[in-house]
């Protein structure tokens, strides 16, 4: 099942990672202290600090062994 990290992974801009986390906040997916911890690493930190963005089909290529 998919994490938060997971759902930010596949954002191209801060701005998009951004809106993911409101997204997850505001339909009770995170709590507001989670969703505030997600926003300082991202202000912080970057996009980057979350692991390297997850392309369509990442999960695919990753049953298959294809991706780490």
């Amino acid at each position: 099942m998919p994490g938060p990290v997971d759902f930010i992974r596949r954002a191209r801009t801060t701005e998009e990672a951004e809106e993911v986390i409101t997204y997850l906040e505001q339909k009770g997916e995170i709590s507001r202290e989670e969703a505030e911890e997600l926003r300082r690493q991202l202000r912080e930190k970057g996009l980057e600090s979350f692991g390297r963005r997850k392309t369509p089909g990442y999960y695919f290529r990753y049953a298959a062994g294809l991706e780490e």
